[in-house]
């Protein structure tokens, strides 16, 4: 189990600076996720490596990681769960993106029969129970 201080720890010990969150990049901010994902074993990857893209797996590593934190109660977003990757609300627009009006693209029957969504499950089911789905 791990909480955001265990994060910030792990990533200070590997001499990570801590930057304002206004000058951090998306880019950054990935390097930064994945070091926590390869400390806790679900991903793997060196910084001397490029940022990978998505993929269900990485999902499934992100998901997991989620699933072992202290949080009481995890929730996921099926969007995400299914890969849909446009953003649901982008502040600040009001005509470029349908912010909160995005349909999700397969019926409940279809996103539940998908191997990589129960392989999501399944890794955040052992991770909420404090089991690394890795180990």
């Amino acid at each position: 189990m791990h909480s955001l201080a265990d994060v910030t720890d792990d990533l200070s010990a590997l001499r990570i600076e801590r930057e304002p969150l206004r000058v951090r990049s998306r880019p950054w901010l990935t390097w930064v996720l994945l070091l926590a994902l390869v400390a806790q074993g679900l991903w793997h990857w060196s910084p001397d490596q490029p940022l990978p893209s998505y993929s269900p797996a990485l999902s499934r590593a992100v998901h997991a990681y989620l699933g072992l934190s202290r949080a009481r109660i995890a929730m996921i977003q099926v969007e995400d769960l299914i890969g849909m990757g446009d953003p649901v609300n982008v502040p600040g627009t009001d005509t470029e993106y349908a912010n909160w009006q995005r349909k999700v693209t397969q019926d409940t029957a279809d996103i539940f029969a998908r191997a990589d969504v129960q392989d999501i499950l399944a890794a955040m089911d052992s991770a909420r129970r404090g089991i690394n789905p890795n180990s």
